[in-house]
């Protein structure tokens, strides 16, 4: 689906200079990585992600080269997904309601954690392996998000008593998950539910073996961003205060917090009637399809021709391109008075249930998706395929596994050998290693086809740190980001 995405250098530089009559996505590796980062060094425990915010394969792709190994998943079709981009990832299967057929298929998928909120689905599950991990469901009534899942999962307090000793008896790993709401911005909701979770495994006389604290961490929709490490910082406090010597290991399965920035929507304005209604070329049965449950996000931005539109503002009725009259925004956009037909309005943190949910109504839905970087780039071909270099999980690195189909693209129209300036390379090192420093100078050499690739990226404001990771590629070869000073960043600017 994504072999030739197209890549710029930043969003702008590709809105303005390549017209597009259709909506436009944008996606950030780079913030995508941060946004796992962010999870992987705040919260206390096992960061998962929820594939059902968006199950594209740059996403999966991208985490997967990341390091994350670990994806919530609710039906067979996402486990598939999920092993196309990562054969070894770990399956958790915590839509806790299933038919007998997709228990068949994540059998077979391997899954290593299952969810259960009723004694019917615990024995629908049939039988599974010793040691075999299920995650009882709780629910109980919190304040502080958007909407609240409990009325569709989760089983009361009495029943996950009975529940966790099922378990127990069957021989299998009591664990515990909940869900506190989707947009959740008040840590009492998680306090809340470990206080809970801590008194009915007191009352099983359950020792959990983990915790799941579910999702719902906010993603900046409005004037103030969720202060993220606040909830990490109390989950991880409650959770030590009240088990002690005996705490759970923790689990999370962000979903919207971990992609949601990574994309930004550019919608155009089609058309304006009237002196205060807009038409968009995307909608409610688009990409803007969560507005209808959350409401209207306040990031975003209206601009022309690189610019960003200010002065006086009103409120506008937006419509989507469908003929359906359904299909508009549930609260006006404030927008600047002096918007035209063609103008743009972004949307940023766009990158959760919008590709998930988007539909084809009426020949709409559909996007041109643009992964935006500012990296300049290398193509080179090596001959030592022995020689492999090792990332520093010391070093904070950015995996761009989207760039990969592009490269491979340019090479397949590249014709005759390619040359790289070796003094461009003064001071590249590894650990001092004159080993690299030779392998490195014999693979900078004029290539010809048949010889295993080489991405090689140079970031403009970094140093002499180089970087490495193994792409999501049919073709052999080795992904490699080096990171030169800025006087001597040149190569191919895509």
């Amino acid at each position: 689906m994504y072999s030739s995405l197209p890549i710029s250098s930043s969003l702008h530089a590709h809105l303005w200079q390549s017209y597009s009559d259709r909506p436009v996505l944008y996606f950030s590796p780079k913030v995508l990585h941060e946004s796992y980062r962010r999870f992987l060094l705040g919260f206390d425990g096992l960061v998962t992600y929820a594939v059902k915010a968006n199950a594209s394969s740059l996403v999966l792709d991208n985490l997967a080269s990341a390091g994350l190994t670990t994806f919530d998943v609710a039906s067979p079709a996402e486990m598939q997904t999920v092993r196309a981009a990562l054969p070894s990832a770990v399956l958790h299967y915590h839509d806790p309601v299933r038919s007998l057929v997709e228990i068949a298929e994540a059998k077979r998928f391997g899954v290593q954690s299952w969810a259960v909120d009723s004694q019917t689905e615990l024995d629908k599950l049939g039988a599974l392996a010793t040691g075999t991990e299920i995650a009882v469901r709780l629910h109980i009534p919190v304040a502080g998000a958007a909407y609240d899942f409990g009325e569709k999962f989760g089983a009361g307090p009495e029943q996950v008593v009975a529940l966790l000793r099922r378990v127990k008896q069957r021989g299998l790993t009591p664990s515990l998950t909940f869900h506190p709401g989707t947009q959740c911005t008040d840590p009492a909701a998680w306090v809340r539910y470990i206080e809970v979770a801590h008194a009915v495994s007191q009352r099983a006389e359950v020792d959990l073996e983990r915790v799941n604290v579910g999702g719902g961490f906010a993603v900046w929709r409005d004037r103030q961003a969720p202060d993220l490490e606040r909830v990490f910082t109390q989950i991880s406090d409650c959770v030590k205060a009240l088990f002690g010597e005996k705490s759970p290991a923790l689990v999370c399965e962000p979903g919207r917090a971990m992609v949601a920035s990574a994309f930004t929507l550019a919608t155009q304005i089609k058309a304006l009637r009237g002196l205060r209604t807009v038409f968009l070329n995307d909608g409610v049965y688009g990409l803007l399809s969560e507005f209808r449950d959350l409401g209207v996000s306040q990031r975003y931005q209206a601009w022309r021709a690189g610019s960003k539109l200010a002065g006086p503002s009103a409120a506008y009725t937006v419509f989507g391109p469908t003929c359906d009259s359904i299909d508009k925004l549930p609260s006006p956009l404030h927008l600047p008075k002096s918007i035209q037909e063609g103008d743009y309005l972004l949307f940023s943190e766009i990158g959760a249930y919008s590709l998930s949910l988007a539909t084809a109504f009426n020949g709409y839905g559909g996007c041109e998706i643009v992964a935006v970087t500012r990296f300049l780039i290398w193509v080179t071909f090596g001959t030592d395929p022995s020689y492999t270099f090792k990332n520093s999980g010391g070093l904070s690195s950015i995996y761009l596994s989207a760039l990969w189909p592009f490269a491979t693209s340019y090479l397949d129209r590249c014709e005759g050998p390619a040359r790289c300036d070796l003094t461009q390379c003064r001071g590249w090192f590894w650990k001092n290693s004159a080993r690299a420093n030779r392998s490195f100078g014999q693979r900078m050499c004029a290539f010809s086809r048949g010889t295993a690739p080489m991405l090689t990226i140079f970031h403009p404001r970094a140093h002499w740190w180089p970087m490495c990771c193994a792409p999501r590629s049919r073709t052999r070869g080795s992904l490699r980001l080096i990171w030169p000073r800025p006087a001597r960043a040149t190569g191919c600017t895509w």
